[in-house]
């Protein structure tokens, strides 16, 4: 796995599902939620892939107890949702 195949699959139930919505930020936020992948070793191959997914930004709003896996997960989260958008400004 890794962020190009989570972005076409991503834009891919954006196509799909968006009509079902009244609004579009509550489906790429579903859509974006539901990419990130769940296992540890997932989020580890991708971080190999690029690792500044395991920086946290500057929309980074974590907490004491947070961890290496939390911060990539955000990042990969906040790549999709932007990447979403700009396909739908297209």
């Amino acid at each position: 796995m890794n962020m190009n195949e989570l972005k076409q699959d991503a834009l891919a139930s954006l196509k799909e599902l968006l009509p079902d919505y009244d609004d579009s930020d509550e489906c790429i936020n579903e859509i974006a939620d539901g990419q990130v992948p769940i296992y540890y070793s997932d989020m580890a191959d991708m971080l190999a892939d690029d690792p500044e997914l395991g920086f946290p930004d500057d929309d980074w709003c974590g907490h004491a107890k947070s961890t290496a896996f939390d911060i990539i997960a955000w990042n990969i989260y906040n790549e999709l949702v932007q990447y979403l958008y700009e396909e739908l400004d297209n």
